[in-house]
């Protein structure tokens, strides 16, 4: 299958699972920050660090007029459909020797985790493109396309501070190969426009017709403040039992695959795949830095591509040596899964789907181990009589 056909059938794909949840779900009510976000688009400035999202609020006036929150809706699947294409993409660089259904798989496993099934719950936030940004740039950077990470960094820098996010992707990828005086030069060229973009935005007039008020995050107080009020979204007292659940509800069970990927690509892949996996870990490094400041159940969704690609090795290391249709079972049964445990959060209790789904998903991932360890075993039980036959032979 062409890498072309690939990516039109996921673009196909993920406008048809939008439509589907529109249908059976209808549109979401706006809820927490999405009322400044709408508020800023019908012409309120905003207060920081919202006010400076300013891209997705000013497209969504720019695309539906009078009703900004139908904008809202429509940027939303555009993000959703351009970041499940860029998943695909990402999985198509030659390092990772990918089959068309293992890079259908991984726009799949966007569409079932947090960040893609947020799109929907949450389209009138400003993180939808932001991440449809990321994804782009992350395949940009793996493809060595500096010329589109420019383009996407300089624009996302208006959506939002996570265009930055790829930075160090980029920054180890290159590190080693070319010298450091080179590496200074292109980082420039890269991210410089982003970075003139991102001081021109926050602290000249040139976008809001007077110096803005900002925050600064390195202030103890201000980290503080953000940090009380974003434990306010838990819904629980117990403050490590909520962040926990936002950890794991993030990506449910696509997390112990990736972890199984991970360590794959690790210690048993050839070099490049371990280069390109270390290269999107690091995407870890400014997430970590924003969690601080951040909402826990949205905080983890910059990591979408790394724990994405490595939860597809992740699964063909597992049902290696076993026939199609067990890879087909487990693709199956983790969207699944992993799409279950992501609408839990907006379940009236959560251990319900959580612990069905997790449950089945554990039986049958179990499933495929002991079907794969039969199999290795009637392989060394054949291999063995085939040498007594040759020695008796002979």
């Amino acid at each position: 299958m062409r890498h072309k056909d690939q990516i039109l059938i996921t673009v196909s794909l993920s406008a048809l699972v939008w439509a589907l949840r529109w249908v059976l779900l209808g549109l979401q009510p706006v809820w927490g920050d999405g009322h400044v976000y709408v508020a800023m688009a019908a012409g309120a400035e905003g207060s920081p660090p919202w006010s400076f999202h300013i891209l997705t609020p000013r497209l969504a006036v720019l695309l539906s007029g009078r009703d900004p929150v139908a904008g809202f809706f429509g940027i939303a699947g555009l993000s959703f459909i351009l970041a499940s294409a860029a998943t695909v993409a990402m999985l198509g660089v030659g390092s990772l020797r990918m089959a068309p259904r293992e890079r259908l798989l991984g726009a799949a496993l966007f569409m079932a985790v947090y960040p893609g099934v947020a799109m929907f719950r949450a389209y009138f936030l400003v993180d939808s493109l932001s991440y449809a940004l990321l994804a782009v740039a992350c395949a940009a950077v793996v493809h060595r396309r500096d010329g589109l990470l420019a383009l996407v960094t300089l624009v996302g820098i208006f959506n939002r501070e996570t265009a930055f996010f790829v930075a160090p992707v980029w920054l180890f990828l290159n590190i080693g190969e070319v010298p450091p005086v080179r590496i200074a030069i292109r980082s420039a060229r890269v991210f410089g426009p982003a970075v003139a973009a991102y001081i021109l935005l926050h602290h000249t007039p040139l976008f809001f017709g007077h110096y803005p008020a900002h925050l600064n995050y390195l202030r103890f107080d201000v980290m503080h403040a953000l940090w009380k009020g974003n434990l306010s979204w838990l819904g629980t007292e117990n403050i490590i039992y909520g962040l926990g659940i936002c950890v794991f509800l993030s990506y449910g069970p696509v997390w112990l695959l990736a972890s199984y990927g991970y360590y794959q690509s690790l210690f048993v892949l050839r070099d490049g795949t371990r280069r390109l996996m270390l290269a999107l870990g690091t995407l870890a490094l400014p997430t970590g830095l924003a969690l601080s400041v951040v909402d826990w159940r949205r905080g983890f969704q910059p990591l979408f591509p790394a724990v994405i690609v490595s939860s597809v090795l992740g699964l063909r290391a597992i049902t290696c040596d076993l026939p199609k249709a067990d890879w087909y079972l487990g693709a199956f049964g983790t969207v699944l899964a992993a799409n279950f445990t992501t609408e839990a959060w907006w379940s009236v209790k959560i251990s319900v789907p959580v612990g069905i789904s997790m449950s089945v998903w554990f039986c049958l991932i179990m499933f495929i181990l002991l079907r794969k360890q039969f199999v290795i075993q009637c392989h060394c039980v054949t291999s063995a009589e085939l040498g007594a036959s040759e020695q008796r032979h002979s």
